[in-house]
């Protein structure tokens, strides 16, 4: 997900898988001592201006100093620091801990997605026809870069992709992507389609490693359709399609990786897209379910599943996170905040029916047993849900009067998340 802030940077983070998840608890508006994180060196309290055609795009910590991923129009302004007279582009800009301007680096294009370990920062950039990975040291010196773009099946000219999401590990990022809408030819990525003219589309697990500058294709998900009505699976390009629940090519989708394994969380629904009818489940790296009965109609419908990067196998346990048979729930959409070794969505509700209409969102696993995780009045409301990397752990969040908005970041044992919102946050 990428988000681009004008304005003041302020950070605040907040311990939330630190409580237990059976007692009910109250987040007041004033911060409690027991639920922030003390003061340190790994914590920076500053604010900066961004302004003067300059949008923060991503924000990581090296260790020693707050990394910023910049896109600007040409000229820009970040704290005193600012620049003029370039092409438009993005930034690398490097901050000490007392928000202090240390250095910096010029990108061609504008950034789209920062990921940071522990020697090593890459930046997706947009490019005309694809997506550029960049890979520098933590003191910003260059390291490789690598052009991803998919090939016009009948002019063999370099044509777009759609980037989803990027994590990385040691001096290896993992991306997720599909082609551009295929009008006239198809699409193809690794001499294989990926995007063709009927409107089915496929979804790509690479591996791009900065030191060899080698990149390799992990996984290959095929056919999804975005419709009105739904989201439909095909198993093969033309073959006849069922609706399922599972990675939708309109909405954002989610990956992580640790120890080799990358985490995905499949989003089946976003805007006005829903599932009347689902028959199926779908996972983000090819698995597949077909469920028996149906599930009805779905809203905000998530799966969840494991690939093993080493051996070349996926973990798919038919789980299901949605709102189930209610009716008002199907507009419901999810916008990841964070999808880490702790996670956080913010679920907007719904527009229509009554104030007093109460949806259930609940887990399905191994379709043998449903378990309620909260209920949600949700009409012109938003909520939050906090936990572990695919929520088999959570923690709903709501406001007395309005959630706005939520990031979320994580260390190995706790998970970080700043909620914006107005009235009183309670759990449960």
């Amino acid at each position: 997900m990428t988000t681009r802030v004008n304005g003041t940077i302020v950070v605040l983070l907040l311990v939330f898988m630190a409580m237990p998840l059976n007692q009910t608890t109250f987040l007041e508006e004033a911060i409690q001592p027991s639920n922030s994180i003390p003061q340190s060196d790994y914590i920076a309290e500053y604010e900066l201006s961004v302004s003067s055609g300059a949008s923060v795009v991503g924000l990581g910590y090296t260790g020693s100093a707050y990394i910023l991923a910049i896109a600007h129009s040409g000229s820009g302004l970040v704290g005193t620091y600012s620049w003029n007279g370039l092409a438009s582009g993005g930034m690398l800009i490097e901050l000490n801990q007392t928000g202090d301007v240390v250095s910096n680096v010029e990108l061609q294009y504008a950034p789209s997605m920062l990921s940071i370990t522990s020697n090593t920062i890459f930046v997706a950039t947009n490019s005309s026809n694809g997506f550029v990975i960049e890979s520098f040291d933590l003191s910003l010196s260059p390291l490789e870069s690598m052009h991803f773009h998919s090939t016009n099946s009948q002019t063999s000219l370099e044509t777009g992709l759609e980037l989803y999401d990027m994590t990385a590990e040691g001096q290896s990022a993992y991306v997720l992507f599909t082609c551009d809408e295929a009008t006239t030819d198809d699409l193809l990525y690794d001499s294989s389609d990926c995007s063709i003219t009927n409107g089915r589309k496929s979804f790509i697990l690479a591996n791009w490693s900065s030191t060899t500058n080698v990149s390799t294709t992990l996984s290959r998900t095929d056919w999804f359709q975005s419709e009105t009505g739904g989201l439909s699976y095909a198993s093969t390009a033309y073959g006849g399609a069922i609706g399922t629940v599972g990675p939708n090519p309109e909405c954002e989708q989610a990956i992580h990786v640790k120890h080799g394994v990358v985490f995905g969380m499949a989003n089946a629904h976003c805007g006005d897209r829903r599932e009347d009818n689902a028959a199926h489940l779908s996972s983000l790296f090819g698995a597949t379910s077909t469920i028996s009965p149906t599930i009805g109609k779905v809203g905000m419908g998530l799966t969840f599943s494991e690939f093993n990067s080493t051996t070349q196998t996926e973990t798919f346990e038919d789980r299901l996170i949605a709102f189930r048979d209610c009716p008002s729930a199907i507009d419901s959409d999810p916008y990841v905040g964070s999808f880490a070794l702790h996670s956080s969505l913010l679920i907007t509700g719904w527009s229509g029916g009554g104030n007093s209409v109460e949806c259930v969102l609940s887990e399905d696993d191994n379709q043998n047993s449903e378990t309620m995780i909260t209920s949600f009045k949700g009409k012109n409301s938003k909520m939050v849900l906090l936990g572990t990397t695919d929520f088999s752990s959570s923690m709903p969040i709501k406001s007395t009067r309005q959630i706005i908005d939520v990031i979320g970041d994580s260390s190995s044992d706790d998970g970080l998340a700043a909620v914006c919102h107005t009235g009183t946050l309670t759990k449960g």
